[in-house]
C-alpha cells in the first residue's frame, strides 16, 4: 500500500473503476477445484460419490470462509486438509495429476487477468477524458516548450492528444500481457505434465482461460516470475507518463499568471504562514505517490533477481495485490486532474507575445522567398538576440529595425533588401496562423486534431469493448461450470 498518510487532497473519494477484479486466491482455489472436479468427471476419471463428496466439502469450506469460520486460503496445501476433513482421504484422488504449482500458476493467472482488465478499464478512462478535455478546449493555442523554454505555439488539444495516444499505448501494452496470461497453466503438473489423462483444454474453457498453457515447464516454472515482472515495468511507464504530465502543470502552476489551472475543489491548501499562498496539495501528493508506486513496481525486479526457476512465493500475491490497489488509486486522481484542467488562452498568448516564440517561421517564409535556410535560421537568431539585448518583444520590434539588423547580417550582401513585407513580417509572428498553417499528418491544425480526436475515441472504444469482453467471459465460464454440473447431476442438493 501507498508508504504516506493520504492527505485530504491525495485521498481517492471517488470509489472509481477496477471493478473487475473481485475475487482472491481463496475463491480461485474453489473454482479451479471445481473445474477438475467436473473435467475428471466428464473424463471418467472419478466415481460420482466421491464427486458428490468433494462438491459438498467445498461449499461447507466455501461458507465458513465466507462467514469468518475458517481463514481465507492463501495456499493449496492449507487448503485441501480442509477438503478432505470433510469428504475423506479416499478423495484425494481429486489432486491426482495436479500440483501446488501448477495450482499457484493458474491462481496467479486469474487474479492478473482481472487486474489488467481493471486496469486497462481506468486507463482507457483517462484516455477518454483526455480526449473530452481536447474537445473542450478545441482551438486555443498555447506555448510549448523544449528543455523548459518556450519553443513553438502548439494547439493545446494537440497537446493533451499526445498524451491520450501515449496512454492509448499503456493500454495496448496491457492488452498483450493480458494475452499472455490468457493461457491455463493447470494440467502442467510440477514441471513436466502428467500421465494422469486430463482434458486441459476443457479446463481451461472452465476456468475462462483462452487455452491451456503450451509449455508445462514455462507455465509453473518460468511465466509466474517473467510475465509479473512485465506487468510491473508497464505500471513503471504509465507512472512516468504520469508525471511527465503533472510536471509539465506544476511549471505553470508555479506562474504568476498560469494559462492552464486546475478547477477541484480541495486541490490547493493555505500555506500554514503565508496566507497569501496556495499550495498545489492534490497534485503534489499525486506525482508523490507516482514515485512510490514506481518504486513498488520497480522491487519486482530485484525480488527476482539470482532466483533459479520455479521458485513461486505465496507472498508474491499480496504484494502485487497492494501494487494494483495503489495503481488503481493513482489513475482515478489522475482522472480528477484531467477533468479539472481549464486553458486561460489570453495568458497563454501574452506569454508567447512577451518572447520570440514564432521566430522559426521567420525563417521557414524567408526560405519561401528564397532564401536558403541557414542564412534565414542564422538571421532569425541574431535578430532575436539583438531584440532581447534591447528588452524588445515583437510587439515593440519596428519593421524598420529588422530591415537595418538584416543588412547588418548580411553585409557584402547589403545590397539585398529585406525580402518580407511589413505585412509578411507581422504575419509570420502570428501564433494562430502558425498553428493553422501545421498541415501535415498529425500536425497541429485544427483539421489535423480533429482526424486525431476522432481515432483516439475509436480506439477508447475498442479498449471499452475488450473490457466488455472479459467481464462477459467471467460470467460465462462460470455458467458453464454450473450448467456442466447440472448435466453430470451432482453437486445439485
Amino acid at each position: 500500500m501507498l508508504g504516506f498518510e493520504m492527505t485530504s487532497s491525495g485521498r481517492d473519494k471517488t470509489g472509481a473503476a477496477n471493478g473487475l477484479q473481485k475475487h482472491d486466491t481463496n475463491w480461485w482455489l474453489h473454482r479451479i477445484n471445481l473445474a477438475s472436479l467436473i473435467s475428471n468427471l466428464e473424463e471418467e476419471l472419478i466415481d460420482r460419490d466421491k464427486a458428490e463428496r468433494i462438491i459438498k466439502a467445498m461449499r461447507e469450506v466455501e461458507s465458513a470462509s465466507e462467514k469468518g469460520e475458517l481463514p481465507k486460503f492463501n495456499t493449496y496445501i492449507h487448503f485441501e486438509p480442509e477438503i478432505l476433513k470433510r469428504a475423506g482421504m479416499d478423495c484425494s484422488v481429486m489432486h491426482i495429476g495436479r500440483s501446488s504449482q501448477d495450482i499457484l500458476a493458474t491462481v496467479e493467472f486469474g487474479l492478473n487477468k482481472e487486474r489488467i482488465a481493471g486496469t486497462i478499464e481506468q486507463t482507457a478512462r483517462i484516455q477518454k477524458s483526455l480526449c473530452d478535455l481536447a474537445k473542450r478546449e478545441m482551438g486555443k493555442v498555447v506555448p510549448a516548450y523544449t528543455n523548459g523554454v518556450q519553443a513553438l505555439p502548439e494547439s493545446y488539444p494537440h497537446y493533451v492528444l499526445a498524451f491520450a495516444r501515449a496512454f492509448g499505448r499503456e493500454t495496448e501494452r496491457f492488452a498483450q500481457c493480458f494475452s499472455r496470461y490468457d493461457v491455463c497453466p493447470m494440467g502442467a503438473g510440477v514441471l513436466n505434465g502428467t500421465a494422469w489423462p486430463l482434458n486441459r483444454t476443457r479446463i481451461a474453457d472452465l476456468l475462462g482461460f483462452d487455452t491451456p498453457s503450451e509449455n508445462a515447464f514455462d507455465a509453473g516454472q518460468i511465466a509466474g516470475n517473467t510475465l509479473p515482472l512485465e506487468l510491473s515495468q508497464i505500471v513503471v511507464s504509465v507512472m512516468t507518463l504520469i508525471s511527465e504530465f503533472l510536471a509539465d502543470f506544476s511549471a505553470q502552476y508555479h506562474h504568476s499568471y498560469p494559462w492552464v489551472v486546475l478547477d477541484l475543489s480541495g486541490s490547493t491548501y493555505v500555506s500554514s504562514a503565508m496566507p497569501q499562498k496556495r499550495n498545489p496539495g492534490f497534485v503534489n501528493d499525486l506525482r508523490r505517490d507516482c514515485s512510490f508506486v514506481t518504486s513498488e513496481a520497480i522491487s519486482w525486479l530485484f525480488r527476482l533477481q539470482n532466483l533459479p526457476t520455479g521458485m513461486p512465493d505465496e507472498r508474491d500475491e499480496p504484494l502485487i495485490n497492494e501494487l494494483f490497489k495503489d495503481v488503481k488509486s493513482v489513475l482515478s486522481r489522475f482522472d480528477r486532474v484531467v477533468n479539472g484542467l481549464r486553458v486561460k488562452e489570453d495568458n497563454a498568448l501574452k506569454e508567447i507575445a512577451s518572447d520570440w516564440t514564432c521566430t522559426q517561421e521567420i525563417a521557414d517564409r524567408l526560405v519561401q522567398k528564397g532564401i536558403d535556410f541557414r542564412t534565414g535560421h542564422g538571421f532569425a537568431s541574431s535578430l532575436v538576440s539583438w531584440a532581447r539585448a534591447q528588452s524588445k518583444t515583437p510587439e515593440t520590434t519596428l519593421y524598420e529595425e529588422v530591415c537595418e539588423i538584416w543588412k547588418d547580417f548580411l553585409k557584402e550582401k547589403a545590397k539585398m533588401p529585406f525580402p518580407m513585407t511589413e505585412e509578411e513580417f507581422k504575419a509570420a509572428l502570428d501564433p494562430r496562423a502558425i498553428v493553422e498553417g501545421r498541415r501535415t499528418d498529425g500536425s497541429c491544425s485544427r483539421e489535423e486534431v480533429e482526424k486525431l480526436l476522432k481515432l483516439e475515441r475509436s480506439r477508447v472504444e475498442i479498449a471499452h469493448y475488450f473490457v466488455k469482453r472479459f467481464a462477459e467471459s467471467q460470467e460465462a465460464f462460470l455458467r458453464e461450470q454450473e450448467q456442466s454440473l447440472k448435466a453430470l447431476g451432482v453437486g445439485n442438493e
